[in-house]
């Protein structure tokens, strides 16, 4: 009983450590950038009583479609367990687990393919990319943080038995200020941040 408190008061201090980390390496990355996609802003014109109005609202290119980035997720886990299965199936002596072995490496090899490539393989096979608050592929450091403040909200989420809100799903990319998109939307983005 005493393990599972403090098991469970490390786990929380871990993940508390973590956010607060995010939030140090964001104003280190980010503090001499003037063209950052969280400091753009978008004009929409919206009618009210036949009347016009023209607000300013936050740029957010989230992609906003949960259940693609869901399958990016499914497609990166079974790409992952197959080679675990793989890996099993040739090695019989070696002792690990491939269910758990390809839940880990989402959080541990995703953030490699991310730094290199902006993608993974669920991600390439929807046509999504990950970008930093700049456009550009996230750091090496971020995409860890960020793939591992994923975790968390998945180990709060089962713990807690609960529903995800929006702001609950995406609060890993809100805290590192990196965005998932469409590919092919790349270049709308960056000439967006440069006006």
């Amino acid at each position: 009983m005493i393990f599972d408190i403090i098991f469970v008061i490390f786990i929380f201090l871990l993940y508390f450590g973590l956010n607060y980390f995010s939030e140090q390496l964001v104003v280190k990355e980010y503090e001499n950038i003037e063209n950052r996609i969280s400091k753009t802003k978008i004009r929409k014109t919206i009618s009210r009583r036949n009347e016009l109005f023209e607000y300013e609202f936050p740029f957010n290119p989230n992609l906003e479609k949960f259940y693609l980035r869901f399958f990016a997720k499914v497609i990166d886990f079974g790409f992952y367990y197959f080679i675990s299965i793989v890996i099993k199936n040739n090695f019989e002596n070696l002792a690990f687990f491939p269910f758990f072995t390809a839940f880990l490496s989402l959080f541990l090899i995703n953030p490699l393919f991310e730094f290199f490539t902006g993608k993974t393989v669920g991600k390439f096979i929807f046509g999504l990319e990950v970008i930093d608050d700049k456009g550009a592929k996230p750091s090496f450091l971020m995409s860890y943080v960020k793939n591992l403040l994923q975790l968390g909200i998945i180990v709060v989420f089962i713990a807690s038995y609960s529903t995800f809100w929006e702001d609950e799903i995406f609060f890993h990319n809100k805290k590192t200020l990196t965005y998932t998109i469409k590919a092919k939307r790349k270049k709308e983005i960056l000439e967006q941040i440069k006006n």
